[in-house]
């Protein structure tokens, strides 16, 4: 009975863990999208930029295509005439920095699947030096405040979600094992009914 009641009480902070950890990986997803979004925009020279994306990424592709001349002339305006560009190669270098840097973020959300707390946290760690390079860079103004706000708000939810999956963690290895004792054996008792009782007697009398 003592289990039972134990089991009904954790059953409630489970199910809160488990809604709080999925948050985060929803919100992983979406920075993951996000920023994949982005770079294959940049790439096709679009000017549209995406919220709930990683800073580095998007910057490591576009200094591949600034440092390479592919970016609008308008971002030359400052750059010597005597300077030649980069080969595209080093474009194709930041690119696929970029793609794996991405790629990381999606394997910590594939991977954190079954609540493990770790691959979370390693997502939360890998976000929050995004955020520092983005604080670095960019500075706090005007034109960075959105991006602050929410690197900030996916960085709540990831770290949570790390808490949450640790005390998952704390509440599986705190419920008791049912350890497999094989099959009960039952001895047998037999029990006469008052009629075959009658016949015992009757038979021994008449010995």
């Amino acid at each position: 009975m003592m289990t039972m009641n134990r089991n009904v009480t954790q059953l409630a902070p489970r199910a809160l863990y488990q809604s709080k950890f999925n948050s985060a990986r929803y919100n992983l997803l979406l920075v993951v999208a996000m920023t994949a979004i982005n770079v294959v925009l940049l790439m096709l020279g679009g000017s549209s930029y995406f919220l709930f994306s990683a800073t580095v990424p998007y910057s490591l592709a576009i200094d591949g295509m600034y440092m390479t001349g592919r970016m609008p002339e308008d971002w030359y305006t400052d750059w010597p005439d005597t300077l030649p560009f980069l080969d595209s190669g080093y474009m194709t270098v930041m690119m696929v920095i970029a793609f794996a840097i991405i790629l990381v973020y999606l394997a910590c959300f594939f991977f954190s699947k079954n609540f493990k707390s770790g691959w979370m946290i390693a997502a939360a760690v890998i976000f929050s030096l995004d955020t520092l390079y983005l604080v670095f860079i960019y500075g706090v103004g005007v034109d960075s405040i959105m991006d602050l706000l929410l690197h900030a708000w996916v960085l709540y939810y990831l770290i949570s979600g790390s808490v949450y999956g640790i005390k998952l963690k704390k509440l599986a290895d705190d419920e008791p094992v049912q350890e497999n004792y094989g099959p009960i054996e039952v001895p047998v008792v037999e029990v006469n009914t008052p009629a075959e009782e009658k016949t015992e007697n009757n038979s021994t009398d008449e010995k």
